[in-house]
């Protein structure tokens, strides 16, 4: 009975939703138990998997097919996502280029040599950048972090903003309960 009583509590909202430079559709979901957010995730998934989901598998998806699809996906692994960790528990560096992969029209952060001594250096060590691999190791964020890849000196793949849970503005939206 206690599972069943939990369930009732969980609620799913989706932000957003966008088609990624990859072909896969991406969105951003809040998640509240009760009237509590505990967390702000981004997934993706590919227009099939979201298209399992839906009843009528020869036309194009709505946008309400579509959201209805998210939801269903995050309510099945719900408590999975709460696990992710947390953004506002990681270095201000590693902070800084999620939030530039969650801005850019590419999701991807670029920092060339140039644009670190132009921009960052003031902000940040050689130890800021030992903190960054030590974070990338633990999160297990080689395939996308890299550092001194190529021409850059950190570049940031788009799969990064869908690793963390972005508790760093989450509130409790007691009207939520009212809206629904």
């Amino acid at each position: 009975m206690e599972k069943i009583k939990n369930l009732k509590k969980k609620k799913v909202r989706i932000s957003s939703f966008w088609i990624s430079d990859y072909g896969d559709i991406k969105c951003e979901a809040n998640l509240f138990i009760g009237n509590r957010q505990v967390a702000n995730i981004i997934i993706s998934e590919s227009k099939e998997n979201l298209e399992l989901n839906v009843k009528n598998h020869s036309k194009k998806l709505t946008n309400q097919e579509i959201i209805t699809s998210f939801k269903a996906m995050i309510y099945c692994s719900f408590y999975d996502y709460l696990k992710l960790p947390k953004i506002s528990k990681c270095s201000k560096l590693l902070k800084e280029i999620y939030d530039n992969v969650r801005s850019s029209e590419s999701s991807m952060c670029h920092i060339t040599e140039d644009d670190w001594n132009e921009d960052y250096k003031e902000r940040y060590t050689d130890k800021d950048i030992e903190i960054l691999k030590e974070e990338i190791k633990k999160y297990g964020l080689d395939e996308v972090i890299g550092i001194n890849e190529d021409e850059y000196k950190i570049i940031g793949y788009g799969d990064l903003e869908t690793r963390f849970n972005d508790n760093r503005n989450l509130s409790t939206l007691k009207h939520y309960e009212r809206e629904r």
